[in-house]
């Protein structure tokens, strides 16, 4: 809804807007104050984004890797020995 977003973020605090038309109808905003952001930044969570990102593309491989073996030892001639 670019119409409210742009609306918004142009008013200032305490302020009512105009009706404000968007493609769910008409809106009147009002303004009751502007509060900081309480997400992290990325340096601070670049460490879990690269944890996460390892251990998963680890999975990945380990998974294809049994399957690869696991596949092989179907195909592959029982050993016999003679004892």
């Amino acid at each position: 809804m670019k119409e409210f977003a742009d609306k918004l973020f142009a008013m200032k605090e305490g302020e009512l807007s105009e009706p404000v038309k968007t493609q769910f109808g008409y809106h009147i905003i009002r303004l009751d104050g502007i509060r900081a952001t309480t997400g992290r930044t990325f340096d601070e969570v670049k460490g879990e984004l690269t944890a996460t990102l390892r251990n998963e593309q680890a999975a990945t491989l380990f998974g294809t890797g049994r399957t690869s073996c696991r596949s092989a030892s179907k195909r592959a001639p029982a050993a016999s020995t003679t004892w």
